[in-house]
């Protein structure tokens, strides 16, 4: 069903970040295209999680690659987004269909998108906020080719004080694959290195056409989930593409299983993978 809010006409439905969240295509009165991001029905506390992306975005986005919001809309609840492209990088990826086998980014602009992304992650923590959900899907491709991190829906705050009992109700948050095991064995965790191995994942995906883990045969996602946050370490990236062997280490340090051993901030992060970019 095609969402009505007065002054909106919705175009195309772009995506489905969860399962009672939808982006749409949207025109405005006056003809200009935003991305509509909408709640329809759910538990109570997704809209405490949108409003906080919401302040959020209008307070920190545009600036450092991360998406601008124009504006929070009460009815459905939604946020009126920057348009900032209509291809992820999971799509770019997946660019001939999610059957078929992934098309691997050059070296060079899979370096180039991560940093980017980067940008905006090291941004929210300098403010304070940990994204919790860094994956391609949430990187955007704008026409010319920057990127804009995209959905703060599983954010959180680094400060545990300032997150509200009845807006950070979480069971299993993250998308396998990309989650950091500590966020697996305890969904309330928010802290840098959470998000430092999601931009790890990202790359390692963006380099390889593959996830840092491996299905086993007749296993299912709920089984993976529980070896990678038994500490299970990740497929060395040499295994899966060639890529020099000091740039697999540096990934699979920002992949350990021990968020200790990872690097302790984006920034440093960054910093080991200049050389390479």
């Amino acid at each position: 069903m095609i969402p009505e809010v007065p002054g909106f006409a919705f175009l195309e439905r772009l995506s489905r970040p969860g399962r009672n969240s939808e982006v749409w295509l949207a025109q405005t009165a006056t003809g200009a295209e935003v991305a509509l991001k909408v709640i329809l029905g759910g538990p109570p506390h997704l809209v405490a999680r949108l409003e906080a992306e919401g302040r959020w975005l209008r307070r920190l986005g545009g600036k450092h690659h991360l998406v601008a919001c124009h504006a929070v809309i009460a009815n459905p609840p939604g946020l009126v987004l920057e348009l900032a492209g209509r291809e992820t990088l999971l799509e770019l990826l997946y660019l001939n269909g999610p059957d078929r086998a992934p098309t691997p980014l050059q070296p060079d602009t899979a370096l180039r998108v991560t940093l980017e992304a980067a940008d905006a992650v090291d941004w929210l923590h300098q403010n304070g906020v940990i994204h919790r959900d860094v994956k391609p899907s949430n990187v955007v491709l704008a026409a010319n080719g920057t990127v804009r991190l995209v959905d703060l829906s599983v954010a959180a705050p680094n400060d545990p004080s300032s997150r509200p009992v009845d807006g950070w109700i979480d069971e299993e948050i993250g998308s396998v694959g990309y989650v950091a095991p500590e966020l697996l064995r305890d969904p309330t965790t928010a802290a840098a290195p959470v998000d430092v191995y999601g931009l790890a994942a990202t790359l390692y995906e963006a380099l390889s056409g593959h996830l840092p883990f491996d299905f086993h045969q007749d296993e299912t996602e709920t089984d993976l989930r529980r070896r990678i946050a038994a500490g299970e370490l990740p497929v060395p990236l040499v295994a899966r593409v060639r890529a020099p062997a000091a740039l697999g280490e540096l990934i699979a340090r920002a992949l350990s299983p021990d968020a200790a051993d990872r690097f302790q901030s984006v920034g440093a992060f960054v910093e080991a993978l200049s050389p390479f970019a």
